[in-house]
């Protein structure tokens, strides 16, 4: 989920917020 991580970065998330969102869109 790289484009995820890029993404989030871009907005400014963090690591663990992106991984909940991870988990949220599966």
């Amino acid at each position: 989920h790289v484009l995820i991580h890029e993404i989030g970065h871009h907005f400014g998330l963090s690591d663990d917020d992106m991984e909940r969102i991870e988990e949220a869109a599966e």
